[in-house]
């Protein structure tokens, strides 16, 4: 190239930009291309990253799961998660929706490991990790079978708070705590007892189209006096004023759900009929549909129940349970004579 050529292209900028561009772009951009490239951190580095204290309140899985990357990443690596949704709005018993509602979630993260913290996330809002050459990602629950490539001997880790259930507390005392508040007492009550890390607990809720904004104040809700009690108890105590329910996984993982916000799918059930027969003590011949009724009303408290009795197969098809008296059903068939 010669440079009176350049000088005419200088001079007509308009004619020779098209000209001019490659060979500029070749003498500046390769400078910094270089200088700007930042390499993908390896999923065994991030997995193994400490994770600074952050505050989530009220934000999607993804925003969560692009927090967490963020905090962790540096100028030289950058930590990269994938999340696979479905195309379509799933639910199950555990993770409802109502209508087009988007589930939220709330922590106060601090002393966890990035493994830890998704592992958290994923609990609480319904995923799993899967570990594809090198490449992490986060799938969307409940469709599938929860089983993760990503550890070696499932059920091996211990996450430090996975004897949660059995920690006495001395005491618990909160007046008019939210429960953001009350969760954050429970924890740090839980440390100072079994002297051990002890995981945030995760809160989620869903946001309808109704209120897309979902800022209202948390309500200060929570108010107990409690001694010598067991923490999954006052767990249950702190979920139940504040209309929650909670979850804890086997590695002691544990999310509080807003009750108030989520719409629990009715399901129809099969039932032998000689379970209700050994349990209330007659033959399946002498069992009608009213004496189910009765019988299945009186063990759950509950006002209405709907069942149909398929002879032939001796089967009893249930419908119009919620899953608490699903689980009331199979408890109060399983005891024994």
């Amino acid at each position: 190239m010669s440079w009176p050529w350049f000088a005419e292209c200088i001079k007509a900028p308009c004619k020779n930009m098209k000209a001019l561009f490659p060979i500029v772009a070749a003498i500046i951009l390769p400078g910094l291309a270089t200088s700007q490239t930042v390499a993908v951190m390896g999923a065994v580095e991030f997995l193994a990253k400490d994770v600074p204290d952050l505050e989530l309140k009220r934000v999607t899985f993804e925003e969560a799961v692009n927090r967490l990357t963020m905090a962790v990443s540096t100028p030289a690596l950058k930590a990269e998660v994938q999340v696979i949704r479905y195309s379509t709005q799933q639910n199950s018993d555990d993770f409802p929706f109502r209508g087009d509602g988007e589930l939220l979630i709330s922590a106060s993260i601090s002393d966890v490991s990035a493994h830890e913290m998704l592992e958290m996330l994923c609990f609480a809002c319904g995923f799993m990790i899967d570990l594809n050459q090198g490449k992490i990602r986060c799938f969307q629950l409940p469709l599938v079978e929860s089983i993760s490539r990503l550890k070696l001997v499932p059920g091996s880790q211990d996450s430090g708070n996975a004897r949660l259930a059995q920690v006495i507390l001395p005491s618990f005392k909160s007046n008019q705590m939210t429960l953001p508040e009350a969760m954050k007492l429970l924890r740090g009550s839980a440390m100072k007892v079994s002297g051990k890390r002890v995981l945030p607990l995760m809160f989620t809720e869903y946001r309808s189209q109704a209120s897309p904004s979902n800022d209202a104040e948390y309500p200060a809700s929570v108010s107990l006096d409690l001694q010598a009690v067991p923490f999954e108890l006052c767990l249950s105590y702190v979920a139940e004023l504040s209309g929650c329910r909670y979850r804890m996984a086997p590695e002691g993982y544990v999310c509080i759900d807003a009750l108030h916000t989520l719409y629990h799918p009715r399901n129809w059930r099969v039932v032998s009929l000689d379970d209700f027969a050994r349990i209330m003590k007659k033959k399946p011949s002498e069992l009608d549909e009213a004496s189910l009724s009765d019988w299945i009303k009186r063990e759950l408290s509950v006002e209405v129940i709907h069942l149909t009795i398929h002879r032939p197969s001796g089967c009893v098809y249930l419908g119009h349970l919620a899953p608490e008296e699903q689980e009331a059903l199979r408890s109060a068939l399983m005891k024994k004579q």
